[in-house]
């Protein structure tokens, strides 16, 4: 779909839903069922668990997104790590 150089970055589970053409579309491409992200979606979240998955997934169409919509922590956010002496 996009060049390495050209990277879409999608905020929302809704967004990244319809750039994969739907919801019977995301299901097949994420190897979910309908339901499943008709739910995420109405919940604005996917499962951590598959966060991995998901990411490889969207990484080969040329989309990225935060870390948070799986729940997890995005680095800009995390804390900064204490310094040992």
């Amino acid at each position: 779909m996009a060049s390495t150089h050209d990277t879409l970055t999608l905020n929302s589970v809704d967004a990244i839903i319809n750039a994969l053409g739907g919801t019977e579309k995301a299901a097949a491409e994420l190897r979910e069922t309908e339901n499943r992200v008709a739910v995420w979606k109405h919940r604005g979240a996917f499962p951590a668990n598959r966060f991995m998955r998901h990411t490889a997934v969207l990484r080969n169409k040329g989309i990225a997104a935060p870390p948070s919509l799986w729940g997890q922590q995005d680095e800009s956010s995390a804390a900064p790590r204490a310094r040992s002496a």
